[in-house]
C-alpha cells in the first residue's frame, strides 16, 4: 500500500507538474529581462580595461571575461526557451480549455465539408493535440537548462586548462628549477588534459558516438576519460536529463535546437 501511495502521488505531481512550471518560468522570466544590459555593461568595462603586467592578472581578467561571457549566453538562451514555453504554454491551456467547452470535438455533420476532407479532419482529435503540447512545453523546459548547464562544463573544461598551465609554470619553477625530467613529463601532462577533455566533448555534444564503438580495450580506457571528465566539469549532476533526450529524440531534432538557441543567443548582442 505504501508503494502504491508513493506511485500515485508521483503520477499526480508529474500531471501537475505545468503549474509549477509556469509559476518558476513566469517568476524569472522577470528577473532576467533585467540582467543582459548590466552584464553587457560589465563585459564592455572589461574589455575596456584590460591591461596585462603580470600572467596573474591576465588569468584572472581572461576568467572574469569568461565568465560573465558564459553568464551573458545562458541568459539569453532562458529567456528565449522561457519565452517560447509560456506561449506554447498558453496556447495549451486554450486548446484545454476549447476541449472543455466542446468535449465532441470537431462536428463533421455542420461542417457539412466533401468527403475527402472530411477523412482529413476526422484524425484530428483533442486529447492527442493537448498531450503533444504539454509534452512540447516540457521538453522545452527541461531542454534550456540541459543547452545552459552544458555551456557551462564546456567552458569549465576551457578555465580548467588555462588553470593547469599556470599551476604548471608555478610548479616547475618554483619547486623544480626547470628540471628536463620533471619539464618533460609537465610538458606532456597538459597536451593529454586537453586531448582526452576534447574527445570526451567531441563524445558528448555528438550523442556518445565514441561509446558506440563496441571493441573493448577502447571502451574500459573511455569509461575511465568519461567518468573523469564527467565529474570536473559537473556534467554528473544532470546526465540522466541528458541520456533522457539523446534516447528519445531524435538526434537531428536535437541538434537543429542547439543551434537555433546558439544563433538567436547570439542575434541579441
Amino acid at each position: 500500500m505504501e508503494e502504491k501511495n508513493k506511485i500515485q502521488w508521483f503520477e499526480k505531481l508529474r500531471l501537475n507538474s505545468w503549474e509549477v512550471e509556469i509559476l518558476i518560468v513566469g517568476f524569472v522570466l522577470v528577473m532576467l529581462f533585467n540582467i543582459p544590459d548590466t552584464l553587457n555593461l560589465e563585459l564592455t568595462k572589461i574589455q575596456e580595461n584590460f591591461s596585462v603586467q603580470e600572467e596573474n592578472d591576465f588569468l584572472i581578467w581572461i576568467i572574469r571575461f569568461l565568465a560573465l561571457g558564459i553568464l551573458s549566453s545562458i541568459i539569453h538562451i532562458l529567456i528565449i526557451s522561457f519565452s517560447v514555453y509560456l506561449g506554447l504554454r498558453g496556447f495549451w491551456v486554450g486548446i484545454l480549455g476549447l476541449s472543455s467547452v466542446y468535449p465532441k470535438g470537431i462536428n463533421l455533420k455542420k461542417l457539412n465539408f466533401n468527403t475527402i476532407f472530411n477523412k482529413q479532419i476526422s484524425q484530428y482529435n483533442f486529447n492527442d493535440f493537448i498531450i503533444k503540447i504539454d509534452n512540447i512545453c516540457s521538453s522545452i523546459f527541461s531542454f534550456s537548462f540541459l543547452i545552459s548547464f552544458s555551456i557551462v562544463s564546456l567552458c569549465l573544461f576551457f578555465i580548467e586548462i588555462i588553470l593547469l598551465s599556470s599551476f604548471i609554470n608555478i610548479l616547475n619553477s618554483t619547486f623544480f628549477n626547470n628540471t628536463d625530467l620533471i619539464q618533460m613529463i609537465l610538458d606532456v601532462l597538459l597536451p593529454l588534459f586537453a586531448i582526452f577533455g576534447s574527445l570526451f566533448f567531441i563524445d558528448y555534444f555528438l550523442f556518445g558516438i565514441l561509446k558506440k564503438i563496441k571493441w573493448k580495450p577502447f571502451g574500459y580506457v573511455f569509461n575511465i576519460i568519461d567518468k573523469f571528465y564527467k565529474y570536473i566539469t559537473l556534467i554528473f549532476i544532470y546526465d540522466t536529463l541528458y541520456y533522457a533526450f539523446i534516447s528519445n529524440v531524435k538526434r537531428r531534432i536535437i541538434f537543429l535546437l542547439f543551434v537555433c538557441f546558439i544563433f538567436i543567443s547570439s542575434s541579441f548582442e
